[in-house]
């Protein structure tokens, strides 16, 4: 019987700081990583302070996504998940961004919740089979901070904090 050819896909995290992509080969129980990138962005430091994101944030976070998604069809990525984080969450104007990125891409953006990310921060974090049963994630971002506990590998509190500290 012939093996099927594992999926490769592509993740792109718009973060208050970084615009991240990472391209792997999915197969079950492991991932192959085949490329990490990531940009400066800094959407935080706009939406600290104006409320939005400005245009040359607004341009050069769409550049990297547009960039990112050239990279990720090189590299054969069948499908392409966009998540968004704080930054998107407060910015006035994220859903013009958000359209933006549909519209020039077809990559549609999921602007997640905190405890989204928290939940995503934990399932990264503890992705080895050697990661305790009873463990605790702290994920210090540019817009949030999230804290996850767990035991026996079920997540039992979570939260998420925004914005502990203020660009400057």
């Amino acid at each position: 019987m012939k093996q099927q050819a594992s999926a490769i896909r592509a993740a792109i995290d718009i973060g208050s700081i970084t615009i991240e992509v990472l391209i792997a080969r999915c197969v079950p129980d492991n991932l192959e990583i085949i490329q990490h990138q990531s940009t400066l962005a800094r959407l935080g430091e706009s939406v600290d302070s104006k409320g939005e994101i400005s245009r040359d944030k607004f341009k050069m976070a769409l550049d990297a996504v547009r960039k990112y998604q050239k990279l990720a069809k090189n590299r054969g990525a069948e499908e392409i998940l966009a998540i968004a984080t704080e930054a998107l969450r407060e910015a006035r104007n994220s859903q013009d961004f958000i359209e933006a990125v549909k519209g020039e891409t077809g990559i549609e953006v999921q602007l997640i919740s905190g405890y989204a990310e928290a939940v995503l921060d934990f399932f990264g974090a503890t992705y080895s089979h050697n990661t305790p049963s009873n463990v605790g994630i702290l994920d210090v971002g540019g817009g949030s901070t999230e804290v996850v506990t767990a035991k026996n590998r079920d997540i039992t509190w979570l939260t998420s904090i925004p914005r502990l500290w203020c660009y400057t």
